[in-house]
């Protein structure tokens, strides 16, 4: 037999963009156990193909035991299902971090959940945990957020609505 079950591998196939060839060639090796070579004759793909797929779900393999391992070691199941929600949104891509004291961050929220608010600050992404901030952002405007340089709350300052918002106040089609 292979290295993984074939429920971890589904389950791990799935978050990828692998096509369905690929897919199986891959499962037949890493579930199987058969070479890579002779996935590749069976499915009709180059071995090279079937290395490339391979590479891609142990990855994902690894991103996914790194992610369990960092939940198992005190983060806060909360904060990092915030952060998920919130790649889920503006895709795999959007770095996110931690808020550091004496800093300002101003931009849009994109998540706020279960204790947490992700704002967009720039191309990245900035997680708020709503125990420091001294209110709730709300969701439709962008949002000034400013941390003390020493400890207590950060500073909330509502910086305008949103430009769909101001454009649907000024009356603007928006292609309805």
């Amino acid at each position: 037999m292979g290295e993984w079950t074939s429920k971890e591998f589904k389950r791990i196939a799935v978050s990828t963009k692998l096509s369905d060839r690929t897919l199986a060639a891959c499962h037949d090796v890493l579930v199987e156990g058969k070479s890579g070579v002779v996935a590749g004759i069976d499915h009709q793909m180059a071995p090279a193909q079937v290395s490339r797929g391979l590479k891609v779900l142990r990855e994902k393999q690894s991103e996914l035991i790194r992610s369990a391992q960092t939940l198992m070691n005190g983060t806060n199941l909360l904060k990092f299902t915030a952060e998920q929600i919130a790649k889920n949104i503006k895709g795999e891509g959007f770095d996110i971090k931690d808020p550091q004291s004496g800093r300002r961050y101003e931009g849009m929220p994109v998540v706020n959940t279960h204790g947490f608010l992700v704002q967009q600050v720039g191309r990245s992404g900035v997680i708020h945990d709503l125990g420091r901030l001294e209110r709730v952002p709300p969701m439709n405007n962008k949002v000034g957020i400013e941390y003390p340089a020493g400890a207590g709350q950060a500073k909330v300052e509502d910086l305008g609505p949103s430009l769909v918002r101001r454009a649907v106040d000024r009356g603007d089609d928006l292609g309805r």
